[in-house]
């Protein structure tokens, strides 16, 4: 494509995701259509490369199949992807936490923001792989106080079989606010590369 005198490389696709529930086939639908343009070839194959959307919508408390299919506009191609989601009442927990919601702490929001909570610019960390580096492991809650006043400790227990590791940080919660974010960092010192079980309570 050619903007003015300058050329790019632009892929347009669209998302649509629907949730389904056992009564009712069709709970939820969200879709969002966008075009990401780059200016060299070169950029089109850098596996490090990555575009953020995120969408959202409201549901009743239920368990639902959530169906995501990415759809490429210029080939008509696409890919779908299925996994069951449990969406608990929130209102029945003490304490209820949200998330949590890994994202990179090394990584810019490229162009407009794609996730911004409580004046922080996260980019949203799709894997759950990583790297044993500074701040190996980030990220991002949310605690819910208006059902329970008063103060609370949230802990996060990490914990890796192979190896014998544990790791336990203990969170004051404190704050009048009804939502409360929490953003948590660490770099797991001693874990070995593998897998780890990670608690939050």
């Amino acid at each position: 494509d050619t903007v003015g005198n300058a050329e790019y490389y632009v892929a347009a696709y669209e998302i649509n995701a629907i949730l389904a529930s056992e009564r009712d086939p069709q709970a939820a639908t969200v879709s969002a259509r966008e075009n990401y343009a780059l200016p060299t070839f070169e950029e089109t194959r850098n596996p490090s490369g990555y575009l953020v959307n995120i969408l959202s919508t409201i549901v009743a408390p239920a368990d639902y199949e959530l169906s995501v299919t990415l759809t490429d506009r210029v080939s008509s191609s696409s890919f779908t992807q299925k996994k069951t989601l449990s969406l608990r009442d929130a209102r029945r927990d003490r304490w209820p936490v949200g998330g949590p919601m890994f994202f990179d702490p090394t990584a810019d929001a490229p162009g407009v923001p794609r996730f911004e909570r409580n004046g922080m610019v996260l980019v949203p960390s799709v894997t759950r792989a990583f790297a044993a580096s500074k701040d190996r492991i980030a990220m991002y809650l949310e605690v819910y106080r208006d059902v329970a006043p008063g103060a609370a400790l949230l802990e996060i227990t990490a914990e890796q079989r192979f190896g014998r590791k544990r790791q336990v940080d203990t969170i004051p919660v404190t704050s009048p606010d009804n939502l409360i974010p929490i953003v948590y960092k660490s770099e797991l010192p001693g874990f070995k590369t593998g897998e780890a079980l990670l608690r939050v309570h």
